[in-house]
C-alpha cells in the first residue's frame, strides 16, 4: 500500500518495541518500483526521482532514474525511510499520485521501501505570442515570463516559467499547470519562485533591457495586465505584447538585526519584492557574506547587508526578508513601498528570530501487532500546518515544514512565524495510533514571588505542567522556542478499506467525504478519535492508524473546493457537533478491534 491519508490530526508514532524508546539498530534496504503514465498510456523516458525526507545516512541520497519503454521504473538500494517520489517529462505536469490500491486524496505522499507507485502526468498548457516594438518589428532575445495572476491560482511548483523570443519575436512557454496567468516581457530578475518545464532556460543571461521596467500583456503595467487562462493540454496563442520602453526605478535599503550575528561564512538572507495587489513575487535578491547578485543577476544587486532592486515600475509593493542559517532563522516583517516616478532609497528591514517547535515521541506499552519488520523512526513523517499565522511574504507559499524523528525520537521544526499550528502525522507503519498530544502550559502572566528560604533557593525548578493541545493546536509567540511537546503513541491500531455503495438512483455520484466518529459519549471531544478521508475512483476509501473502538461511519458529499486531508472537520467545535448529529441519525456503527485490518467493507450511501 502506498498513498496514505493522515488520520485526525496530530502526531505520530515511532517504532519499535512498545517498551523500548530507541529504534532498532538493524537497517533495512529495499527498492521502490512503479510506473509513469499519461493520457495516452505508459510514458517512456520520463525522469523519476526518489529522495528521503530525513536525508541522513547511507542509502538516503537522492536517486534519479529513467522509465523504460513501458513507463516502468525501479530504484533499489534504498535505506528504509520516508521517501518522496516525483516524476517529470518535458511538456508534462503532475496530475496526481495513485497506487494500485484505493487511493485517498493527499497533498503530499510519502512512501517506504517495497511500495509500488503509479504517477500520472498530464500535458501542460502553452502560452505563445510575439513581442513587438512600437513600430511593429519583432524584438529578439527578450525574456518573457508567465506568472500566476494570483498567488493561489497555480500550484507552487509551477509559479513561473519563461522563454526567450526568437528571430521572429516569437516566444513559446510550455509545460504550464492549468490556471490563470499574467504574461510579462522583460521580467525582473528572480520574478517568481523559479522555473518549471518551460522553454529557453539555462544559466544566467545578460538582459539588454535591464534598466527598463517590465511590460505586461497586452502593453502596460502590472495593474493594466490582462489575464490569460491556461488549460491542461491546450494552447493559448496570440498573446502578443506591444513593448514600449518604460523607465524602471530602484528600491534600495539595508537589512539589520539578526543578519549582523552571522558566523563566518554562515547563512544567507533573501529579500523579496512582492506586488501588493496580486501577491506576485516580482523580484528577489540574495545577500551573502561576500555580497552577490539577484537570482538571475540582472536587476538586483547587493552587499552583505544592503540590497538594490532595479527595473521596478510605479505601483505599491511589499518588501520582506528572511535569513537562513541552520538553527538561527530570522525574518523581517513586510514593509510597504510605493514607487511613484522616482527611486525609493533607505528602506530598512529588521530581522527578528523566528519560532521553533521540538517534540518528543513517547512510546507506550500496548498490544503487539504482527509485522514483517520493526517500525523505523525515519519512516514516520510530521508536518506542521499553519492555521492562523501572520507570516512573512517569503513563507506564504512555502509548503508545510516536515520533519522525521531523530534516533532519540525527537522531531523539530524551525523558521516559524508566530501563530497557531497543528501538528499532523503520516504514519507509514500502520500498527500505531496517537493516544494524546500535550504541550507545556503557558507561563503565568503575573510574576510569581520568589521564595526566600535557603532550601527554596537551591531546590530544582518544578517541571512544566503539560496540557492537552489536540483540539487547540500549538500557539507560538513570535520568536518563541517551544520545547517539551509530548506525543504519546500506542501499538494496536486498526485499518479500514471500504467502498461507498449507492442505495438509490437519486444519490449523489461522489466523490464522498468519509468520516469516523466515536460513539462513546466520553470520546465526543477527543479529536484524536475522529478520522476522515475522501473517496477515490468508484467510491473506494481507506482509513488507517485508527484507535480500536466503536464508531459511527458516515459518507457525505465532498466539498467542491479541495480539502487538505489533515484539515479535519472535527477540529471546529460547531462542525464537530453537526457531524455527530448527522452520524447519530444515520446510525451506521462499526467496531474495530486492536490490530484489525478490515477489508472490502461496504458503506451504504443514505
Amino acid at each position: 500500500m502506498t498513498i496514505r491519508v493522515q488520520i485526525i490530526g496530530l502526531l505520530l508514532l515511532t517504532a519499535l518495541s512498545a517498551q523500548a524508546q530507541t529504534p532498532s539498530a538493524a537497517v533495512s534496504y529495499g527498492a521502490i518500483t512503479g510506473r509513469v503514465t499519461c493520457e495516452d498510456g505508459p510514458l517512456p523516458f520520463a525522469s523519476v526521482t526518489v529522495s528521503a525526507v530525513a536525508g541522513r545516512g547511507p542509502g538516503n541520497a537522492s536517486r534519479t532514474v529513467t522509465t523504460d519503454a513501458e513507463g516502468n521504473f525501479k530504484v533499489d538500494g534504498l535505506r528504509a525511510a520516508a521517501l518522496q517520489v516525483t516524476a517529470s517529462a518535458p511538456g508534462y505536469v503532475p496530475e496526481s499520485v495513485v497506487t494500485a490500491e484505493p487511493a485517498e486524496a493527499l497533498q503530499q505522499a510519502f512512501y517506504r521501501i517495497g511500495d509500488d507507485v503509479t504517477i500520472r502526468l498530464i500535458k501542460g498548457g502553452v502560452i505563445t505570442g510575439r513581442v513587438l516594438n512600437p513600430t511593429g518589428d519583432p524584438l529578439i532575445g527578450v525574456r518573457v515570463n508567465a506568472q500566476p495572476a494570483n498567488a493561489a491560482t497555480v500550484p507552487l511548483t509551477m509559479t513561473s516559467t519563461e522563454a526567450q523570443t526568437d528571430d521572429r519575436g516569437i516566444y513559446r512557454i510550455f509545460g504550464l499547470s492549468a490556471g490563470t496567468y499574467v504574461v510579462v516581457a522583460n521580467a525582473a530578475a528572480g520574478g517568481g519562485f523559479g522555473g518549471g518545464p518551460g522553454g529557453g532556460r539555462g544559466g544566467p543571461q545578460r538582459n539588454p533591457l535591464a534598466n527598463d521596467g517590465p511590460i505586461y500583456y497586452p502593453s502596460g503595467s502590472r495593474a493594466a495586465a490582462a489575464e490569460v487562462v491556461v488549460n491542461s493540454g491546450a494552447e493559448s496563442s496570440g498573446i502578443d505584447i506591444q513593448y514600449r520602453s518604460t523607465h524602471g526605478f530602484a528600491i534600495s535599503g539595508a537589512v539589520a538585526g539578526a543578519v549582523a550575528e552571522r558566523g563566518p561564512g554562515g547563512g544567507f538572507t533573501v529579500v523579496t519584492l512582492t506586488h501588493k495587489a496580486s501577491g506576485q513575487v516580482v523580484n528577489t535578491a540574495f545577500l551573502t557574506p561576500r555580497g552577490g547578485a539577484g537570482r538571475r543577476g540582472a536587476t538586483a544587486s547587493n552587499g552583505p547587508d544592503t540590497f538594490s532592486i532595479a527595473g521596478v515600475t510605479d505601483g505599491e509593493y511589499e518588501l520582506a526578508a528572511q535569513r537562513n542559517a541552520g538553527d538561527d532563522t530570522a525574518a523581517a516583517a513586510p514593509v510597504r513601498v510605493v514607487v511613484s516616478g522616482a527611486d525609493v532609497m533607505g528602506v530598512a528591514l529588521t530581522l527578528k528570530p523566528l519560532a521553533s517547535v521540538r517534540a518528543q515521541l513517547q512510546i507506550e506499552s500496548g498490544i503487539k501487532c504482527p509485522a514483517p519488520r520493526p517500525a523505523i523512526l525515519d519512516e514516520q513523517v510530521f508536518a506542521l500546518r499553519a492555521e492562523q499565522v501572520s507570516v512573512n511574504k517569503l513563507l506564504v507559499r512555502a509548503p508545510a515544514p516536515v520533519s522525521v524523528p531523530n534516533r532519540a525520537g525527537e522531531i523539530a521544526f524551525r523558521g516559524l512565524s508566530g501563530g497557531r499550528y497543528r501538528l499532523n502525522a503520516q504514519l507509514l507503519d500502520e500498527r500505531w495510533y496517537i493516544r494524546s498530544l500535550a504541550a507545556p502550559a503557558p507561563a503565568p502572566s503575573a510574576p510569581v514571588k520568589a521564595a526566600t528560604s535557603p532550601a527554596a533557593k537551591t531546590a530544582p525548578a518544578a517541571p512544566s505542567r503539560l496540557v492537552d493541545v489536540s483540539r487547540s493546536g500549538l500557539t507560538l509567540k513570535a520568536g518563541e522556542r517551544l520545547n517539551g511537546v509530548v506525543v504519546a503513541v500506542t501499538e494496536g491500531a486498526a485499518a479500514l478499506d471500504g467502498k461507498v455503495v449507492k442505495t438509490a438512483a437519486a444519490a449523489p455520484s461522489g466523490p464522498w467525504r468519509i468520516h469516523l466518529i466515536p460513539v462513546e459519549h466520553e470520546r465526543a471531544e477527543d479529536v484524536l478519535r475522529y478520522a476522515e478521508t475522501q473517496s477515490g475512483i468508484g467510491g473506494a476509501f481507506r482509513l488507517h492508524n485508527l484507535a480500536p473502538g466503536k464508531y459511527w461511519i458516515l459518507a457525505q458529499p465532498a466539498p467542491k473546493e479541495p480539502q487538505s486531508p489533515e484539515a479535519l472537520t472535527a477540529f471546529d467545535t460547531a462542525a464537530r457537533l453537526r457531524l455527530r448529529r448527522a452520524a447519530e441519525a444515520a446510525n451506521q456503527v462499526i467496531e474495530l478491534q486492536p490490530c484489525q485490518r478490515l477489508a472490502k467493507y461496504e458503506l451504504p450511501l443514505k
